[in-house]
């Protein structure tokens, strides 16, 4: 779902603007960006939008959320490498 759409249907959408985590300092990443599109009543990840090095990985695992119907409340529950972009998953979230 687009922010556009999303925001027109009532739903909350959130931006973070990533180029300064460490994830992306530590490559000299210059630019690296996310919306996310969040049900807020159920916690569902709507849609996903993401820019930077490493893009494949998150957009993966927003997929994958998305598909299987995942709460943001079970993503924060996940545990991944750090650091990698899919460890910045549970920051780019919220409850």
């Amino acid at each position: 779902m687009s922010t556009e759409q999303a925001k027109k249907e009532g739903y909350e959408v959130q931006v973070n603007d990533m180029s300064k985590w460490y994830t992306y300092k530590r490559t000299h990443e210059k630019f690296a960006m996310a919306k996310v599109v969040i049900d807020k009543s159920t916690g569902r990840i709507l849609g996903a939008h993401v820019l930077g090095s490493k893009t494949e990985e998150l957009i993966n695992l927003f997929a994958m959320a998305i598909q299987f119907n995942l709460t943001i409340d079970q993503l924060d529950t996940m545990n991944f490498a750090y650091p990698t972009a899919a460890s910045d998953l549970g920051s780019l979230i919220w409850k």
